[in-house]
């Protein structure tokens, strides 16, 4: 009687490939199970986590999350692959069935306001909190409660199976300025808000961003520079009112040297010369 031939592991890898290859249909990769990975290759529980462990290691597949890989849709020639973050996230997130926005220097490069070479990605979610590696990338997680999230702007990736959410335009100019424990690009941000405002759909919005999520000192820091640019901030203003009044808010992080704006409770600790120099003002007068 012929004995069944256990495969090797060089067979085992072989079909691995052919069958992500499959059913990747074109993508970049395909989403498989470590159960479907030893019932499709007709595996033992134990040569299914050995083969699994050994490709992760030499990084020819990616773990997801437990029991759950990505496999390439086809090897590039070098035989390691990682795929790329942008795609890997909604992936990720999907199956935590969680909100998520991307933000930070991401956001920024997403909409033009930076050139920075993205090191990692930011993310604005309803489920996790700091640093973690998803598949050869590493990410940021940010946990808001589900109604701070939103003002999105949605684009979707070539090769990619799902959407990739960023925060709006607007949004991202209100978080660099509202979160600095996470951003720190005050005072460039007072810049980008100057662009934005130069549109008024944008700058609704970005209204609608402070008087849904902002704090009383982002409120302060924002009526304050729209003011100064000759933005309408009536709207704003009864907000920052009924915030109650706080201690004085510096315009830029650092020293508290500098002219005290009473209406705002700003303390302009930086010359506004020197930093909206290029800016042009609207032909509106502040309310």
């Amino acid at each position: 009687m012929n004995e069944q031939r256990v495969p090797d592991s060089y067979d085992q890898t072989q079909r691995l490939f052919a069958y992500g290859e499959i059913k990747a249909n074109g993508k970049t990769f395909a989403v498989v199970t470590s159960n479907e990975i030893r019932e499709k290759l007709a595996l033992t529980e134990r040569q299914t986590v050995q083969l699994l462990t050994r490709l992760v290691k030499a990084a020819r597949i990616q773990r997801l999350q437990r029991k759950l890989y990505l496999i390439p849709g086809r090897l590039p020639p070098g035989k390691t692959w990682k795929p790329s973050a942008y795609e890997v996230l909604p992936c990720y997130m999907n199956c935590l069935k969680a909100t998520w926005q991307a933000a930070g220097i991401a956001a920024l490069a997403h909409h033009g306001f930076s050139t920075q070479v993205v090191q990692k990605i930011a993310l604005y979610n309803n489920v996790l909190s700091g640093e973690r590696k998803i598949a050869g990338s590493t990410f940021t997680f940010i946990k808001l409660p589900q109604e701070k999230l939103g003002f999105t702007s949605v684009t979707h990736m070539p090769g990619a199976e799902a959407n990739f959410f960023y925060s709006s335009r607007a949004r991202t100019v209100f978080d660099v300025i509202s979160d600095q424990k996470h951003f720190s690009d005050l005072p460039e941000a007072y810049l980008w808000l100057a662009t934005v405002a130069q549109d008024k759909r944008t700058l609704q919005e970005f209204k609608k961003c402070c008087l849904a999520l902002g704090s009383q000192k982002a409120i302060a820091r924002v009526g304050f520079v729209l003011a100064h640019l000759g933005h309408k901030t009536t709207d704003l203003f009864e907000h920052h009112k009924k915030l109650g009044s706080k201690s004085l808010v510096t315009l830029v992080p650092g020293g508290r040297r500098g002219v005290i704006n009473e209406k705002w409770g700003i303390i302009v600790n930086t010359s506004l010369e020197q930093l909206f120099k290029s800016v042009e003002t609207p032909d509106e007068d502040d309310e």
